[in-house]
């Protein structure tokens, strides 16, 4: 039997198909755990730099007040907070009721005030709330802006001063 080179490649493709009918995949399947723990928390985020009053001239004679702002974010982990408060509260060098800024040692301070409006009309105590509008501060945060001012026609020492201010967050989640 003459057999041609050109018929050789029907038999040779015949025969891989019937090889490749024969042969199966071996599939495994298994399992995995999917879990999480979700924590009902908010978190307050004090703006970089704090309230930060740069350089204030004592010599430029012009005995005015320094004025300074920062932003508190109130950002909850789950669904919206239902009620929130922002306590700020007692300072370093507190005397009394008025707030003040110490240099290094202490020896010399700077009275400064906080108020919780851009207007600086309404002040905030020692121990005063602030009442954040909540909306969704699990995407954006509550931001709350506290003000200050040093007053003018103070004595002040050349020099770099420092406080630290409390501030308390109270929340209570939502149902």
């Amino acid at each position: 039997m003459k057999v041609y080179a050109g018929a050789r490649l029907p038999i040779l493709i015949g025969a891989v198909l019937c090889l490749g009918a024969n042969a199966q995949a071996a599939v495994e399947t298994d399992t995995m755990s999917v879990s999480a723990t979700v924590t009902n928390q908010c978190s307050l985020v004090v703006g970089s730099g704090g309230l930060a009053f740069g350089t204030i001239d004592v010599n430029d004679g012009s005995n005015v007040a320094d004025d300074a702002s920062v932003d508190l974010t109130l950002t909850c982990s789950t669904a919206d907070a239902a009620s929130a408060s922002i306590a700020v509260g007692g300072c370093s060098h507190l005397t009394g009721s008025q707030r003040r800024m110490a240099n290094s040692g202490a020896t010399a301070f700077v009275n400064y005030d906080l108020y919780s409006d851009n207007g600086r009309s309404t002040p905030i105590a020692v121990g005063g709330t602030l009442n954040p509008t909540l909306g969704d501060t699990h995407s954006a945060g509550a931001v709350v802006t506290i003000y200050g001012r040093v007053p003018s026609g103070q004595a002040l020492s050349e020099g770099e001063y420092t406080d630290t201010v409390t501030i308390t967050t109270t929340y209570e989640p939502a149902p």
